[in-house]
């Protein structure tokens, strides 16, 4: 996987991003860190039995990260110290791959818990560190989104939901906006069990499959047009590739606004599915996974999955 290093590079190498972890914080994670530490036996290609444990297997994969025997800042003292000199971005690195590793949900959830006691805007989400939104009421719609559409199979969806989060925090609205209009997209067609189609004519489809018939006929046309066509037309003035002669800069709030509309059509989407399906929109006995924000979340599955291509299918 792309660490958050290689996610952010052009933010970073930019300085339009800056990661600051004090020491605090730092020893924290250290402390952490050796505390989920676990010794196991592994062997070589050549059948070469050995011992080793998990932070002597992250420091090798940082070391393949970043291309380099000695890691930034550890000065030849050991992993703990990488993690107390090391820059922000690179203890990130650290604590995604630690996870993927230590496949310990309790990992995470004491993670998060650190990072929210010491005021941090940061948590590891789905085994990404990802920037906390700026109100409770975001984070709860972007938990709840991104639980709905792991727990249906939408995976590629949810991956263009992530990747539109991060463009803006890399500042790049364009690509943020475009990233949520393809989420919106794929789950119309996944829905649909259709392979290809535009935004506007796909939720016609949706419609006459009756996915807006607990509306009166005379507001659903309304509805679709006046709400659910928003971010297609948001996508497609402001997100798509080849804008013509009008070079649109899209500013982070309005970037945001689209992530939000996506985050919030596609479980709207997903949860009409399940009442169709006479399913429970929520589940009342499964609690979320640990580091999820989220207490409600759609109770999805057996749904098939299309990803949206990004030139293929313009809106």
């Amino acid at each position: 996987m792309a660490t958050f290093s290689k996610r952010h590079r052009r933010a970073l190498r930019e300085k339009s991003l800056n990661v600051e972890l004090v020491s605090m914080v730092r020893g924290r994670v250290n402390r952490l860190l050796e505390r989920y530490n676990a010794s196991y036996s592994a062997s070589t290609d050549t059948g070469w039995n050995y011992e080793t444990d998990t932070l002597e297997d992250l420091a090798d994969q940082l070391g393949d990260l970043y291309g380099s025997k000695r890691l930034p800042g550890e000065e030849g003292e050991g992993f703990s110290r990488f993690i107390e000199r090391a820059p922000g971005e690179f203890v990130f690195d650290a604590v995604e791959l630690f996870a993927s590793i230590n496949d310990d949900n309790s990992f995470i959830g004491e993670l998060n818990e650190v990072l929210a006691e010491e005021e941090v805007p940061w948590r590891l989400l789905n085994g990404e560190v990802v920037l906390l939104d700026e109100t409770f009421a975001r984070s709860q719609l972007a938990s709840r989104a991104d639980e709905s559409l792991l727990q249906s199979g939408f995976d590629g969806a949810n991956l263009e939901l992530r990747r539109s989060r991060h463009h803006i925090v890399d500042g790049d609205g364009r690509a943020a906006v475009h990233r949520a209009g393809s989420a919106y997209e794929s789950v119309m067609m996944a829905l649909l069990e259709a392979d290809r189609g535009k935004g506007s004519k796909l939720l016609q489809k949706l419609n006459q499959e009756g996915y807006f018939n607990d509306l009166p006929v005379k507001l659903r046309q309304p509805f679709i047009r006046e709400v659910l066509e928003s971010l297609p037309w948001m996508r497609n003035e402001l997100g798509a590739h080849g804008q013509g002669e009008l070079e649109v800069e899209v500013p982070r709030p309005y970037a945001q606004l689209a992530t939000d509309l996506a985050s919030a059509f596609c479980h709207f989407l997903v949860t009409l599915k399940l009442e169709r399906e006479g399913k429970p929109a929520h589940p009342t006995d499964d609690s979320p996974s640990a580091g999820s924000p989220s207490d409600e979340v759609a109770d999805v599955s057996d749904f098939s999955f299309t990803t949206a291509s990004e030139d293929d299918i313009p809106f």
